[in-house]
């Protein structure tokens, strides 16, 4: 068999591989659920902001999600997500 040039294909075309580690950290409570962006700290506190500056998503502590139980419900325009699991709010 032989090898194929990169060359021939389109960079975009081709697929990054993402590890384990890198999706696990998306669903951590420092990023967006919404849009996956980097939230912004509290003045100096350790805590992060209840609303993502990027696309304008909030927090909504009244929603549960029905996966984990747990109330961290982000709502915003592209949608509604949870950031405990990172699932699609139903």
């Amino acid at each position: 068999m032989s090898k194929i040039d990169i060359d021939e294909h389109d960079e975009d075309s081709l697929t990054k591989h993402k590890s384990q580690s890198a999706s696990r950290s998306e669903k951590k409570h420092n990023h967006c659920p919404v849009c996956k962006t980097k939230l912004k700290r509290i003045a100096k506190g350790t805590r992060h902001e209840n609303q993502c500056s990027n696309c304008n998503a909030t927090l909504a502590k009244e929603l549960t999600c029905k996966h984990c139980n747990t109330n961290r419900v982000w709502r915003g325009p592209q949608g509604t997500f949870c950031q405990g699991c990172g699932k699609k709010y139903v």
